[in-house]
């Protein structure tokens, strides 16, 4: 069996296992409660529609589907809540919501499905106000003017194995933020193993607090299309250093938009991150020669007037900051309204800790004029930057270094204690003020609540995790091998009709279709001709009426 097929193969195979009744798929179109005493599965797209309420008790386990076929890219499982909408995920420290891979422990890898989407109403800088959100297996419409709009809460909450691309720039994130309002509560948020970006903001206003992206494939936080928003301690580690994305992998990536030369768009991307450790993939792999893929610890560019504060960027193989664009550096000089600032940060180990494009205004004659490292500056010069050449601005950085690169971190430091300003005028409303630069002081808000290896968890949750550990069913033949004809026997768990495909194992093709309607639930029996085929061993999938597979091999003499 060819590697695609083998892929396709253990998909649906898996998928025939689920137990139907929790299966979600289509469209959830009345208030709806999931509770933590059973699984779930998400099938394709799963949409919340306008004016529903999706809770989702602590605890809960919910799992996405791989895609029927790699073929058929948007079967993958996906959650989607549609403006109008909300979600109600209110995980606790002791009980955390998680979403993560259908596949068993030990089998999951990055992609294994799709991921969520939550769309609101607040402002997006497209022509019209309304967005298309990349990525979705159906049409999802963000954007709008309600700049407080809720779409509900998700705090404690895990995200591991989703990302999926559907074509080039036209990929689903781990958690996408499309439009999105400030009346909307996202706290305490782990993704790990994102397949593109973990967090991607298009537009809108939300706020957050506490997010973690632990090897992400592309980018940590992506901000685009005018994405105005405070988000405040974020942590980003990156100790796996064979996925990375052809486009750059970044801590930030921030556009306003794409549409060159001067990405034009109001309201203009104006993110304001504080406390913020970024990890390259350095840090945890020294001496390593890493992928060129690997870039910035921020990459500010087209236009963006996304600011940092009181961070750490350490160990990005290309630079801690760059400004990238003609545009983007002209919001360098700006002292009010669109200002791209980035004061009070620790840059160590980076390839380059400054770069930015072609300088001009009134901030200095570079990069570094502007950064004023190591002093404090005036006007719209940046205050309070610091690249020691060792260690020593992180106290206790040997047991730092161990503890964050370690299978069971420990954040709980003192790092950079007295060292952070609030006075800017960024940082006055919505922000915690505290004494140090990065994302920990001496608690640990990761603790309890996280999994740092996600790979090897075993979950259990009433009756849908004894469907998840039975067996997959098969489709036995009689006789097999078969020279003229055979019996296709399988246990039916579906009314309706059921389609038998006979697949070549090499190409891919399906070579014959037979259609069975199944009256009665449990064993059917169904002839099969395979009269002109060529001696060899064939795939046979038995897709019911819910899309589930039931999956066999059969031997044509």
């Amino acid at each position: 069996m060819n590697k695609t097929l083998m892929l396709m193969a253990a998909a649906t195979l898996f998928a025939g296992a689920v137990s139907a009744q929790d299966t979600l798929s289509g469209n959830i179109t009345a208030n709806r409660t999931l509770t933590s005493n059973r699984c779930y599965y998400l099938r394709g797209c799963v949409t919340v529609k306008s004016g529903v309420i999706l809770n989702i008790q602590p605890g809960t386990k919910i799992f996405g589907l791989a895609p029927l076929s790699p073929s058929q890219l948007s079967t993958a499982g996906a959650l989607i809540v549609e403006r109008g909408a909300k979600i109600n995920a209110a995980g606790t420290a002791s009980a955390p919501i998680v979403f993560t891979s259908s596949k068993p422990a030990g089998s999951r890898a990055r992609g294994d499905w799709a991921g969520i989407i939550i769309a609101g109403n607040a402002p997006i800088n497209v022509p019209g106000g309304t967005y298309q959100v990349e990525g979705a297996c159906v049409p999802v419409l963000a954007g709008g003017t309600v700049v407080g709009d809720n779409s509900g809460v998700m705090t404690f909450v895990q995200i591991h194995y989703a990302g999926i691309a559907f074509s080039p720039d036209n990929e689903i994130n781990s958690l996408t933020l499309a439009g999105v309002g400030n009346g909307t509560k996202i706290e305490n948020i782990q993704v790990t193993n994102a397949n593109d970006d973990a967090f991607e903001f298009f537009g809108g206003t939300v706020n957050a607090k506490n997010l973690i992206a632990l090897d992400t494939r592309d980018d940590d936080f992506d901000t685009d299309l005018g994405y105005n928003g405070k988000i405040q301690f974020g942590l980003s580690i990156r100790k796996d250093t064979a996925s990375h994305d052809i486009s750059g992998s970044n801590g930030i990536e921030s556009d306003n938009n794409n549409v060159s030369p001067d990405y034009l768009g109001t309201p203009k991307t104006r993110a304001i991150f504080s406390n913020f450790t970024f990890i390259g993939p350095k840090y945890c792999n020294p001496g390593i020669t890493l992928s060129a893929e690997y870039d910035n610890g921020a990459l500010i560019r087209r236009n963006s007037a996304h600011s940092l504060y009181n961070s750490i960027e350490t160990s990005w193989p290309d630079n801690g900051l760059f400004v990238k664009d003609a545009p983007t550096v002209v919001n360098t000089s700006l002292t009010s309204g669109d200002m791209l600032n980035y004061s009070f940060n620790s840059l160590y180990d980076n390839g380059t800790n400054f770069t930015g494009s072609t300088w001009t205004g009134g901030c200095g004659a570079s990069i570094l004029a502007w950064a004023n490292v190591g002093a404090l500056g005036t006007g719209c010069l940046e205050s309070g930057n610091q690249t020691p050449g060792g260690v020593p601005a992180f106290t206790n950085a040997a047991s730092i270094k161990g503890n964050y690169c370690s299978a069971n971190p420990n954040f709980a430091q003192a790092v950079m204690l007295d060292t952070a300003d609030f006075k800017g005028s960024d940082l006055t409303s919505g922000f915690t003020v505290v004494k140090y630069r990065g994302a920990f002081g001496t608690t640990d808000w990761t603790a309890g609540w996280t999994t740092w290896c996600p790979q090897g968890q075993v979950y259990s949750c009433g009756t849908g995790f004894a469907a998840l550990a039975r067996p997959a069913a098969t489709v036995r033949f009689a006789p097999n091998p078969a020279s003229n004809s055979t019996q296709a026997i399988f246990e039916a768990t579906q009314l309706g009709n059921a389609q038998i495909s006979i697949i070549d194992q090499i190409s891919g093709q399906v070579l014959k279709v037979v259609n069975t309607n199944v009256t009665v639930i449990g064993e059917q029996n169904v002839s099969l001709d395979v009269n002109g085929l060529k001696a060899g061993t064939y795939l046979v999938t038995v897709r019911q009426k819910d899309g589930s597979t039931i999956n066999g091999q059969l031997v044509v003499l």
